[in-house]
């Protein structure tokens, strides 16, 4: 090419240049926009997460989509995941944000249709740490710290279903301990249950630490307050190295053992018990797609969340407002730990199974 040539075809040479150079992915979602799925009511935990980070995933995203959030409850987020399982299109444009829930999938629990082996994990992670709380007067004299919760009598645990992480941690503390305890599920949310636990229905909850810091800590804890923090289950990393979590000061539930018995837990029950905490710890959110969902958007998506997870704008915000950033787990050890589901002992999957029936025999609050 002649050099007068060159400076007549400049700008259109240039502008074609920056169409092409562009990758794929980023031309993929340009002007386009992704439904976020959220299988929970607005205003709960899982809604005001999603609504916080979804924007900047957008932000990151190759070719800057536009992004809206969603509700779609029903079933504890099962109505929303067994939609994108079965029914929604792999073009990219419908996607799902979810706490994890592979218990429910583990024990072949009603109305599961979804295999989160078979997903396309767009970004994982863990959250904060599930806690347990109880109310002061469990013990004459007042309930001063967690090590006093095996004097106690009478503990009724409030909580939401036989299969939520924050029931199985309450309950399978007080199995590890050894102190007896009545399950009492049915309530609709955290906020439900602190509320029973305020009136004295319940006396003892499981709760995420984030929201317990932020919602309820301000006016259940302290001197003046009717509750006691009493541990948090400390996620570990495959290797058993711990996590590094926002805590607020609360004690491990390990040490607090450790200081009843002088040892760390043990017993049958701690064994089984121990793979629930590494199934959580493994995962506690997601975004997600189809099975099958197309190549380039899962690229483009993935490059988005892998920025917007460290971007340290969005995780500011987090712990102003969720008192706990969110934290990046390998999608791959993600992916095998749903695989590896189907491999579970057939023997252990009974025994869980046993005992959510165990406590969906208690009498249940309706709410």
């Amino acid at each position: 090419m002649k050099q007068s040539r060159i400076f007549s075809v400049g700008l259109a040479v240039l502008a074609g240049a920056a169409v092409t150079a562009m990758p794929v992915s980023a031309q993929y979602f340009k002007g386009k926009t992704i439904t976020v799925l959220v299988g929970y009511s607005a205003g709960g935990g899982a809604d005001t997460q999603s609504r916080l980070l979804t924007p900047y995933l957008a932000s990151h995203v190759p070719g800057s989509p536009k992004m809206i959030v969603k509700n779609m409850t029903g079933g504890g987020g099962t109505k929303a995941q067994n939609f994108l399982y079965e029914r929604a299109k792999k073009d990219g444009m419908t996607i799902v944000y979810s706490p994890a829930s592979p218990m429910d999938q583990l024990l072949d629990q009603k109305g599961i249709r979804y295999d989160y082996g078979k997903i396309e994990i767009i970004g994982a992670m863990v959250g904060a740490p599930v806690m347990a709380y109880a109310r002061k007067d469990l013990v004459s004299g007042g309930l001063t710290r967690p090590e006093d919760i095996v004097n106690a009598k009478g503990i009724k645990i409030g909580g939401r279903r036989g299969t939520s992480w924050l029931d199985l941690f309450a309950r399978g503390a007080l199995d590890t301990l050894g102190v007896k305890y009545t399950y009492v599920p049915g309530y609709r949310g955290g906020a439900r249950v602190s509320a029973g636990v305020r009136r004295g229905e319940v006396s003892m909850a499981g709760n995420g630490l984030d929201s317990w810091i932020a919602r309820f800590a301000p006016s259940m804890a302290g001197p003046e307050g009717s509750a006691l923090p009493l541990w948090y289950y400390q996620f570990r990393k495959p290797d058993g190295t711990p996590m590094k979590s926002e805590t607020g000061g609360l004690r491990t539930f390990e040490s607090v053992y450790r200081s009843i018995h002088g040892k760390p837990p043990s017993g049958p029950f701690w064994d089984k018990f121990k793979y629930l905490i590494s199934l959580r710890s493994a995962v506690t959110h997601l975004y997600m797609g189809p099975p099958g969902m197309n190549k380039q958007a899962l690229s483009a998506l993935r490059a988005g969340f892998d920025k917007m997870i460290v971007d340290p704008v969005a995780m500011a915000k987090q712990k102003k407002i969720l008192h706990n950033v969110y934290r990046p787990v390998s999608r791959d050890g993600a992916a095998k730990a749903f695989k590896d589901l189907s491999k579970v002992d057939p023997v252990v999957v009974k025994y869980w199974q046993n005992y959510v029936k165990q406590g969906k025999k208690r009498n249940k609050k309706k709410s």
